[in-house]
């Protein structure tokens, strides 16, 4: 998915993804930039941690949500379906009835 073309341009550019907080919201603009531009430039991150790149301090599952696969966001708008109990990020869905053939 983006989070993986994310870290990949990271990598790429010699930087350790693994210490970035990437923007999620902004994800999806930026990779389209990119692609129309030709030019593949890390992805916005919100911040950067300090780590020991490299090294594996802890794995957490998240649990992802709708056709983009991404984890909800606080605050983030979530609509859910009451037949297949799927979820659906606000932003991504206009209809999720549209997605859902059981909705």
């Amino acid at each position: 998915g983006v989070y993986a073309i994310a870290f990949a341009t990271a990598l790429a550019q010699g930087k350790h993804p693994e210490c970035y907080v990437f923007s999620q919201h902004k994800m999806r603009a930026h990779l389209r930039r990119c692609l129309i531009s030709g030019k593949m430039e890390i992805f916005p991150y919100t911040e950067v941690h300090m780590c020991n790149a490299g090294k594996i301090r802890a794995m957490q599952a998240v649990p992802i949500y709708c056709l983009c696969r991404m984890p909800e966001q606080p605050g983030e708008t979530m609509l859910a379906c009451s037949s297949c109990k799927e979820r659906f990020h606000g932003a991504c869905e206009t209809s999720p009835a549209a997605t859902c053939k059981k909705w």
